[in-house]
């Protein structure tokens, strides 16, 4: 929040929360979320999708 670090989270089936206050600004604040997804090396197909499509 506004180039403060508030937190980290591992996992992507459990919620989770932070308590933002202390970063935030009186006017106008920036929210800034990064992911990285490890298991994404894009090897994979996902759904109907294929690495090689050809045809109808």
């Amino acid at each position: 929040m506004n180039n403060i670090k508030v937190g980290s989270h591992t996992g992507g089936y459990t919620p989770f929360s932070f308590n933002i206050t202390a970063a935030l600004q009186p006017q106008n604040n920036v929210l800034t979320v990064r992911v990285w997804d490890p298991t994404d090396d894009s090897t994979q197909p996902i759904g109907k999708q294929t690495n090689n499509p050809q045809g109808i």
